[in-house]
């Protein structure tokens, strides 16, 4: 009678089970060390919101009358202004202003020219015309170079391209007699969510 054979039968089954048990739980207990560390990380990294208002507010501790008096109220959420649209805006205001300009222009230059044929009209009258046309002329020059300039900027920008970050920042804070106050700064920050302006 021949005995039982390494490999073979219950004995490998058996083996074979083990092996893949333990297989199987370490497997699982690495996923559960990664989710547990993805976790972790996701819940300590910040926000935009919340670099936004640390950096807003290191920079108005250093600004107000009494730091110490600093209390938070609220924040508005970053308001994102992409350049593309913006400009956009800005050359449609610029062309509607521009063309009405111009039309206004066109009738002080044909006021001009009738005060010009009708001798019943004084030298001071005319003057003030000549004034009013050179005016207008002027106006309107400026006002096409601001036009010219946005569409620069709108030819230049790029898809997803930002302007600027808004905010409304509301605080406590003491004023210069002590009395603690509620006051609301606007705040314009860069890409970076560094601040470029602060009213």
């Amino acid at each position: 009678m021949r005995g039982p054979e390494f490999g073979t039968g219950p004995l490998r089954t058996t083996y074979s089970s083990g092996v893949g048990n333990n297989l199987n739980a370490a497997i699982m207990n690495r996923k559960i060390v990664y989710l547990f560390f993805l976790i972790l990380l996701l819940g300590c990294s910040k926000n935009p919101n919340q670099i936004a208002q640390e950096n807003i507010e290191k920079h108005l501790k250093s600004i107000i009358n009494d730091p110490s008096s600093y209390e938070f109220v609220s924040m508005t959420e970053l308001d994102t202004i992409y350049k593309i649209p913006y400009y956009k805006e800005r050359v449609l205001d610029y062309e509607r202003f521009v063309k009405r300009i111009g039309l206004a222009l066109e009738r002080k230059k044909e006021e001009l020219g009738t005060a010009l044929s009708d001798q019943k009209k004084g030298e001071a009258t005319i003057k003030d015309l000549k004034y009013q046309v050179e005016e207008s002329q002027n106006f309107l020059d400026k006002n096409i170079k601001e036009l010219q300039a946005y569409e620069k900027l709108l030819e230049s920008s790029k898809e997803k391209d930002i302007k600027e970050i808004k905010t409304v920042l509301t605080i406590r804070e003491n004023n210069k007699q002590g009395v603690k106050v509620l006051n609301k700064y606007y705040v314009s920050l860069n890409n970076n969510l560094t601040i470029s302006s602060l009213n």
